[in-house]
């Protein structure tokens, strides 16, 4: 089964599975399984999307990249999440290398793809914003409550993840649904994920962490995922606490800043089973100071091609 919104909307369909941290926006696995099935015959229709053509996305954390995500699932095209912090070179790098059938962007960014000469060979282009006015209004359709899944199996992608190495242009990492489950389950048999989880998503949805860290688990168990579009270390804490988070997960960097706030030390992080750190070495003690806070580290080794979860060390041994 791969196509997990559909299995919780009919468990949990008023259990809220997303909120948008900026606007409040929300939605429950109900609706994003409605909104879901409603986004898969519009690419279908309007953009003749099928299974295994590449949608290009560039944009930050939002409900609609995550409804793609659950439109993927039941049409089987394949989401290619784009850096939005790249120039107009590089992007064209990579619409050159991944030529979508589709491209997606928030039309703060739209500037960055006329720059990009490979754009204007793209069958379709459109705003997310419209996509969103079009496949995502308030109001119900008949679209919303099914759509012939496609037939899809284990090899058959559902990201390219671009990763870079110390040379060369980004590689287009090829992430299939069974990479997706397998992760999802291992991370559970490391970490605590259950459909009692509580998240928050502060990583970029062009980086593998930002979808397959916690957010693609979270989705598979049933949990709760906030979404922020950028980092903000007093926001987030405050978050972290006001959320009663049971995971969060960011780099080093993140946590030192979080512990630099004048509020770590009165923050209530009472919820957290502990946070998970990867991306780059934590000082041990960076590490102490929040073993002190009685908010324990679980560091993590990953890499986008095979995972990206792979290791997980005990906090016992941080």
């Amino acid at each position: 089964m791969k196509d997990w919104t559909s299995k919780w909307a009919l468990y949990s369909p008023d259990k809220t599975a997303l909120k948008e941290y900026e606007t409040g926006r929300t939605l429950t696995y109900g609706q994003l399984n409605r909104l879901g099935n409603r986004m898969a015959h519009h690419l279908q229709r309007t953009f003749g999307v099928g299974k295994g053509d590449r949608v290009a996305v560039l944009a930050e954390n939002c409900l609609e990249y995550v409804v793609l995500f659950a439109a993927a699932q039941k049409l089987g095209f394949i989401l290619v999440p784009l850096n939005y912090r790249l120039a107009a070179p590089e992007i064209d790098f990579l619409l050159c290398n991944a030529e979508p059938h589709l491209v997606l962007a928030e039309a703060k960014y739209r500037t960055l793809l006329e720059n990009a000469p490979f754009f204007t060979q793209i069958p379709h282009r459109w705003t997310l914003e419209a996509l969103a006015e079009r496949a995502i209004p308030t109001t119900d359709t008949p679209d919303d409550h099914h759509f012939p899944a496609v037939e899809l199996h284990d090899d058959d992608p559902v990201f390219i993840l671009y990763t870079s190495g110390t040379t060369g242009f980004p590689k287009g990492a090829l992430y299939t649904h069974g990479m997706l489950f397998w992760n999802s389950i291992n991370t559970a048999i490391s970490l605590i994920v259950n459909g009692e989880s509580r998240t928050l998503n502060v990583m970029p949805p062009f980086h593998t962490g930002g979808w397959n860290v916690l957010v693609t688990p979270f989705l598979h168990h049933g949990g709760y995922t906030c979404l922020f579009k950028k980092f903000e270390p007093a926001i987030v804490l405050r978050a972290l606490e006001e959320e009663r988070c049971t995971l969060f997960m960011g780099v080093p960097t993140m946590l030192k800043m979080l512990a630099d706030e004048p509020g770590f030390g009165r923050a209530d992080l009472s919820s957290l089973h502990y946070i998970i750190v990867g991306g780059e070495p934590m000082p041990i003690p960076l590490i102490e100071r929040w073993h002190d806070k009685g908010v324990y580290v679980r560091q993590g080794y990953g890499m986008t091609e095979v995972g990206p979860n792979l290791t997980s060390l005990h906090q016992d041994d941080a």
